[in-house]
């Protein structure tokens, strides 16, 4: 397992993201994609910008603006002139979505609107916040 290290995580730029993400997927090959929080939109942007993968374990990911976060607002993605793309390029990989019910910055319904767009299975893993602690055996199953 590969965890990049992203720059600027206090301040986040999608651009800059985006361009680590992909030097890391040059130098260790496209596979299986775990996006937690903002990594799961990333994981998002890398396939809408021509990446592949396999697999996309999304994590607690926001799927809209977040009020309490205006920092994050670029990484979102406005769905409604990409449906084409989403339909061709999104669904050709298998997505997996974790959310909680208890999140405090991201609600169980952003979860529950990326499986309806990427028609993903969809986990929801009660009382775990948002997903903060370093062990998540649920995801092992999708290996």
């Amino acid at each position: 397992m590969i965890v990049p290290e992203l720059p600027n995580s206090d301040f986040p730029k999608v651009s800059e993201w985006l361009t680590a993400f992909q030097l890391v997927v040059q130098k260790y090959g496209e596979g299986v994609i775990v996006g937690h929080s903002l990594g799961g939109v990333l994981a998002a942007h890398y396939l809408l910008s021509g990446g592949n993968a396999l697999k996309v374990i999304s994590v607690a990911a926001p799927f809209n603006k977040l009020r309490l976060i205006p920092a994050i607002d670029e990484f979102m993605i406005d769905f409604s002139p990409l449906q084409e793309i989403i339909e061709t390029k999104l669904k050709t990989t298998k997505f997996v979505v974790f959310q909680s019910n208890d999140d405090p910055y991201v609600p169980e319904s952003h979860g529950k609107s990326w499986a309806k767009l990427l028609d993903a299975e969809y986990r929801l893993l009660p009382y775990r916040g948002h997903f903060n602690e370093v062990d998540l055996p649920e995801i092992l199953e999708y290996f």
